[in-house]
């Protein structure tokens, strides 16, 4: 592996921190926050930065998972029937991508720059639709678990699973930043329990996208690994900071951090 100069070396470490720690704390950033860094600071092309983010996210996640769970903001039911629909969807999404991007090359990079785009943008708006919608609704009531889990729920979690699966496998984008305002919105989860979740769920799927990708030679390992690095210290300090910043600031960043991900993308559209 080329880590290439100390600077390029400096830089990763920044970053994986940086992106770190939010994934710890809101659960999302490996994909969001990532991507657009890849593209316009790395300077990798959109599929092999989608690939190196998807390893990146697995191993960035790793630790947090860890912590959520001896945290107990894990629904562990809900995440199952998530997973259940998402494996097969982003395994098959990822390998037609690396695919397509042998056969297709640089239009296919322009191509996902619009999908990233675009999924960001949709994000975007479905957070900020929630922020209001919490704002005038006063005090929220959150999902507690039943002895039983619903029949309607679990067909809920597959089908979000196979949505979230697809976007994993094209753009590495989904783990965290469409999945935690489904888990807000559609399972009625606490913001806390939204993010222990995401990541569990975020850590699977993006290690079956890795491995897609991997084996299709779109990944850039150097980088992967040297961002996981600097990640190490930033997730486990955004993991115990997730429980203890209040509900409505947690909810807060969470859209601040999408804000300024979308932005990001639609400048560097330009270049």
């Amino acid at each position: 592996m080329d880590f290439g100069s100390l600077a390029d070396v400096l830089i990763r470490l920044v970053l994986g921190s940086g992106i770190g720690f939010i994934i710890g704390m809101t659960g999302i950033g490996a994909g969001v926050l990532l991507l657009p860094s890849l593209i316009y600071i790395i300077g990798l092309s959109p599929v092999y930065a989608v690939g190196t983010g998807l390893l990146y996210a697995m191993l960035a996640r790793a630790y947090g998972v860890y912590e959520h769970l001896r945290l107990h903001t894990v629904r562990k039911r809900t995440a199952f029937y998530i997973i259940l629909g998402g494996v097969p969807a982003v395994l098959a999404t990822s390998f037609v991508i690396t695919r397509l991007s042998k056969a297709f090359g640089s239009d296919l990079d322009f191509a996902l720059k619009i999908v990233i785009s675009v999924v960001i943008l949709v994000t975007w708006a479905l957070m900020l639709l929630n922020l209001i919608r919490h704002h005038r609704g006063g005090p929220q009531s959150y999902y507690v678990p039943l002895e039983e889990f619903p029949l309607r729920r679990k067909l809920y979690g597959i089908a979000a699973g196979v949505g979230v699966g697809i976007l994993i496998g094209a753009t590495s984008t989904g783990g965290g930043v469409l999945m935690v305002p489904i888990l807000v919105t559609v399972f009625r989860l606490s913001p806390n329990n939204t993010v222990g979740t995401s990541v569990l769920i975020g850590i699977v799927m993006a290690g079956l996208g890795a491995f897609a990708y991997l084996l299709g030679g779109r990944m850039n390992l150097a980088v992967a690994v040297t961002m996981f690095a600097g990640s190490v210290p930033g997730v486990l300090l955004g993991c115990r900071a997730s429980v203890k910043v209040p509900h409505k600031v947690l909810s807060a960043i969470l859209f601040a951090v999408v804000t300024v991900s979308m932005i990001v993308m639609f400048v560097g559209m330009r270049y």
